[in-house]
């Protein structure tokens, strides 16, 4: 804004992760003013510079803008889901650049994820987590999100897992002892 610049166009040079030129474009100079936009990936920290051009006349470079981070990558997976106890999981996901926190959404049912009064969510502030107190013989579907100050990731894959210990075999016993072949035979058992 407010260009006092002999030039017709103003050229942008935006920067990804302090090493490489991700995009450059040109933009007219109108009433004093200038921008361009493009497209980024989340994920990243971009910066940019911008000099003054006339047909194939060019300025030197302006100093370069401050880093600005972009909302982060989505998780694509929970790596690890595993039982620790007949009441807790262990959860692993990969790590996101740009990530401060990750938000783990749970439910025990898998229609219930975007209907906030039906999941738990949890903040944590690295990429692994023990949720403890869940209901033993539950299954719990899980998803996780990352977040900083730009927003929110979208949410990773689903995983789910069954919480709890192997029952017992059941104890049997039948009507009878011996049996012949063609004879009626009657089996109990009892669920442990």
């Amino acid at each position: 804004d407010n260009l006092d610049v002999n030039a017709t166009q103003i050229q942008f040079q935006i920067v990804r992760d302090d090493s490489k030129v991700y995009n450059t474009g040109k933009a007219k100079i109108t009433t004093g003013h200038s921008s361009y936009s493009c497209s980024i990936n989340p994920g990243s920290e971009y910066k940019v510079r911008c000099r003054a051009c006339d047909g194939d006349v060019y300025s030197k470079w302006s100093k370069y803008s401050e880093n600005e981070k972009t909302t982060p990558a989505r998780p694509v997976r929970i790596k690890v889901c595993r039982a620790t106890s007949k009441n807790s999981v262990y959860l692993e996901w990969d790590a996101m650049n740009t990530a401060k926190t990750y938000v783990i959404e749970y439910a025990t049912d898998i229609t219930r994820f975007d209907r906030t009064d039906q999941t738990t969510t949890k903040n944590v502030d690295k990429n692994q987590w023990e949720l403890i107190g869940l209901d033993m013989g539950e299954e719990y579907f899980f998803r996780v999100r990352a977040v900083n100050d730009s927003g929110e990731s979208g949410w990773s894959g689903i995983k789910s897992i069954v919480i709890g210990t192997d029952p017992i075999s059941p104890t049997t016993w039948s009507s009878t002892t011996t049996a012949m072949v063609g004879d009626p035979l009657t089996l109990y058992w009892v669920h442990n």
